[in-house]
């Protein structure tokens, strides 16, 4: 009499960026390991089991499942973008069937924008939503913690006045008339008491040049009309720089589309107003009334950009500002925030800074961009491999960094939340990062990662 054998499932997580495997040959081996060759046949992967493999694994629903002799059966998680696609050909699987026939399909469900996690004032309001494709017709079911949730049966979740007990992890199961389903990552949602975090400053620091070699400072305002300081600061920098700063600044302002400037500024002139305007924002003091630094206190909304370059065709170090002049309270608020320069090497990196005010984390999109600028009229000229390094304030020590951003599904379902442009290569080296941060003042920096120069673009955005 044969003894019974009991096999348990053991998900194991795979690393992430696993690209282009689609095609290739998945190979188990005696050494416990699944070694995925590539059409090249070169080996690109594998995957560890704890004892010899007898069985040939297969590719289902966006897993690698196979059997070990340690009477485990492995599913180890692929990339959700690019191999939940099965490889065009038959698996064999063993035991299949009695006549152990090979086994393929392509009844697989794809997520292509996964739901992102998101930070919460208490009484806010909760907005998850995911996107898929595959075939048959798609049923929903949203959980928390792992606990189904009453009624939440479509592709977007919402939760009205959010309270601290909503807090936790969420997810979606996706269910395809077909027979086939998938669940996604897990989006982490925080719900605190305080105000919720947003974006309240922008600086920007860069060299200046001639010609079209000037620094590009971008902000988007939603929610209505909002007060701003804009500023476009040369000779204040000599605190700073003891030389080297551009002596007489120009600061224009755009609005979206536009060729002409709209406003514009070479001569602050020490008005009281934008004294005490630059007091209530925490901006630092101009100390001199009539220096050749710019300022604008402005009433604007939408999408608009400040260009600082010198006035006489001059060169230098300058900075280009964006202060939130409104209420805490006030309806309107800074969503997105960049600026754009050529980025060179030693101090002439470009250095953005920005603010984070309110009592509770706020998530948000940074992205430092260099290839991915040929899509914006950068054809040649660009950073060719941009480096984005984050500093809290104070600190001489970068928390986070990113090169070669990865395509991965989380960081494209943010730029589609927030209306980012796309990176069409998602193997550019491009950089971006995703990350949740507490109220406070943070620097990115965007260098090159090999010590090349030319024209970069850091953005920061939030999260919706």
């Amino acid at each position: 009499m044969r003894a019974a054998v009991v096999w348990l499932v053991a998900v194991m997580p795979s690393p992430a960026n696993l690209a282009g495997y689609d095609g290739s040959i998945y190979i188990p081996a005696y050494d416990g390991r699944v070694y995925v060759v590539s059409a090249a046949g070169a080996v690109v992967r594998s995957y560890a089991t704890a004892g010899l493999i007898r069985s040939s694994p297969m590719i289902a629903n966006g897993q690698l499942i196979v059997g070990s002799s340690d009477r485990l059966v492995y599913a180890f998680a692929l990339d959700p973008v690019s191999d939940q696609s099965p490889a065009n050909s038959a698996w064999p699987v063993y035991q299949h069937n009695q006549r152990h026939d090979g086994q393929y399909t392509d009844n697989v469900i794809t997520i292509t924008v996964a739901p992102l996690g998101t930070s919460v004032a208490i009484g806010g309001t909760i907005n998850l939503s995911v996107t898929a494709t595959g075939p048959g017709t798609f049923s929903y079911q949203w959980y928390k913690d792992g606990v189904a949730i009453s009624g939440a049966t479509s592709s977007t979740y919402t939760k009205t006045n959010a309270q601290a007990s909503d807090s936790g992890s969420y997810t979606v199961r996706i269910t395809s008339t077909s027979g086939a389903t998938t669940t996604s990552g897990a989006a982490t949602v925080t719900v605190a008491a305080g105000s919720l975090g947003k974006l309240s400053a922008l600086s920007a620091r860069a060299s200046i040049g001639t010609g079209n070699n000037v620094l590009i400072a971008g902000f988007v305002i939603a929610g209505g009309t909002k007060s701003v300081i804009v500023r476009g600061i040369g000779p204040n920098l000599s605190s700073q720089l003891s030389s080297g700063y551009l002596p007489d600044p120009t600061l224009e302002i755009y609005d979206a589309g536009a060729v002409n400037y709209t406003y514009s500024n070479s001569f602050w002139g020490g008005s009281a107003t934008l004294i005490n305007a630059f007091t209530a924002v925490g901006a630092q003091a101009i100390n001199n009334g009539s220096s050749h630094d710019d300022a604008l206190l402005l009433s604007l909304s939408g999408v608009h950009t400040a260009v600082v370059r010198g006035q006489s065709g001059d060169t230098g170090v300058a900075l280009a500002e964006v202060f939130d002049a409104d209420a805490a309270n006030a309806p309107s608020h800074l969503t997105a925030i960049s600026a754009r320069a050529n980025v060179g090497t030693g101090n002439d990196v470009l250095i953005a800074g920005f603010v984070i005010t309110g009592s509770v984390n706020k998530s948000v999109l940074i992205r430092g961009l260099g290839p991915a600028l040929t899509a914006q009229g950068v054809t040649s000229g660009y950073l060719p491999d941009p480096r984005v390094e984050i500093y809290p304030a104070g600190s001489s020590t970068y928390t986070y960094a990113n090169q070669k951003w990865g395509g991965t599904a989380q960081l494209l379902a943010a730029f589609n939340a927030t209306g980012a442009s796309p990176i069409a290569d998602t193997n550019s080296n491009d950089a971006a990062l995703l990350l949740s941060l507490p109220p406070g003042a943070y620097t990115a920096i965007l260098k090159s990662a090999s010590g090349a120069t030319g024209v970069g673009l850091v953005e920061v955005y939030e999260m919706p």
